[in-house]
């Protein structure tokens, strides 16, 4: 029998290399000369996800998963795909899986919080994006997560908090200035907010909910030209937006 390991180096490399389709030829050969390997499926898997090709990926994964149960990457990759596919819950359960083989994970930690933010269960998500944060403090993204989270729960000094951390550690990222400018609207500091999402607004032009914070801050200031001239923005990039802000410019 050939041995599968030399296509499956041969696959590493060119993966490696960013040429995919030899590499999926070459792993491919690996898993049909290996019926009960995990190693070239996870990669082979890897490099799928890699494309967000998640519907090949995930077949790969469960596969892996059959022969070996406790190998926490097979379960964060199958999340990883469930999330891809917008299955959130089976999403959940996969990230679930890869935290308790491996409580100090923090990207599964991090992605099991987005699924959960998905799916509106916000406490849960808090918590998840807590383990995030704790175990990768310099990663922005879960500070910046964690503060929308907070937000939502009306927790707005610890939201406060974890968005001038994302803003300290990301400064070019345009949420997490959105998020800041959130927090400051939740403060009643609307100058400061207006120019937070101003701040987003220059790094990430049309940005949505950058426009909806400011008119909302305009709005605070008793701007009510500045905030007609967001929804006007809006409608043509968040309709649904643009009629909150009229609302509220209306008082209603």
């Amino acid at each position: 029998m050939k041995s599968w390991a030399p296509h499956y180096n041969l696959g590493d490399l060119y993966a490696a290399l960013g040429k995919n389709d030899r590499a999926i030829e070459s792993l491919k050969h690996a898993v049909n000369l290996s019926p009960r390997s995990v190693e070239p499926r996870l990669k082979l898997g890897a490099v799928y996800a890699s494309l967000k090709q998640y519907g090949n990926a995930l077949p790969r994964f469960e596969q892996a998963r059959e022969i070996r149960q406790d190998i926490p990457e097979i379960h964060y990759f199958e999340g990883i795909c469930h999330a891809g596919l917008q299955n959130q819950e089976q999403a959940v359960g996969a990230f679930r899986r890869a935290v308790k083989l491996r409580p100090v994970y923090s990207l599964a930690w991090y992605n099991l919080g987005v699924s959960l933010f998905s799916l509106s269960r916000q406490e849960e998500a808090a918590e998840a994006f807590e383990k995030a944060v704790e175990q990768a403090p310099q990663y922005p993204y879960a500070h910046s997560n964690l503060a929308r989270v907070y937000l939502g729960l009306n927790r707005v000094p610890e939201a406060k908090k974890a968005a001038l951390e994302a803003v300290r550690l990301a400064p070019e990222f345009a949420m997490a200035h959105s998020n800041l400018g959130f927090c400051l609207i939740g403060e009643k500091k609307y100058s400061e907010a207006e120019k937070s999402f101003s701040e987003a607004l220059r790094l990430a032009p049309g940005y949505a909910d950058a426009h909806y914070g400011r008119g909302v801050a305009f709005a605070g200031m008793g701007k009510k030209d500045s905030l007609h001239r967001e929804a006007e923005i809006l409608r043509t990039i968040d309709p649904e937006k643009a009629d909150r802000l009229e609302a509220i410019a209306s008082g209603k």
